[in-house]
């Protein structure tokens, strides 16, 4: 009656996933244009946009560890509690779930130490506005 449980057709499941490739190229397309950007870019304010973008995309891309190390890039720059940040704890908490996953303490009080200090980041964020 509804369809809920039938399973989708293969031109429907061929459709997703060529919409998935579009958006990835798209993604890696865009990523390429922020690096080419960060180059002649040198505001702090500006690259600090420019970095946060760049992690976004990365995390967008699965390329966690580059998306952490743009996105912390970014917040030393310029102090933000905006998507970057938020994408940035959610890429904590991934990594210490995959370390929690595999039992390895020292990645786990790692990402457990990363926290601490993003709630310092979001008091210096909240205070100095």
């Amino acid at each position: 009656m509804f369809g809920f449980f039938k399973k989708k057709d293969q031109k429907e499941q061929n459709n997703i996933v060529q919409e998935e490739k579009v958006d990835k190229d798209a993604l890696e397309k865009r990523l390429s244009q922020v690096v080419e950007k960060l180059s002649s870019v040198t505001d702090d304010e500006e690259l600090a946009k420019l970095y946060e973008e760049k992690g976004l995309i990365e995390a967008d891309l699965d390329l966690v560890d580059e998306a952490i190390q743009s996105l912390e890039k970014s917040l030393d720059l310029k102090v933000s509690i905006g998507d970057g940040y938020k994408r940035l704890l959610n890429l904590y908490n991934k990594k210490r779930a995959q370390a929690a996953k595999s039992g390895d303490d020292d990645a786990i009080n790692y990402y457990i130490n990363k926290f601490d200090e993003m709630k310092a980041v979001a008091k210096k964020g909240t205070l100095s506005k």
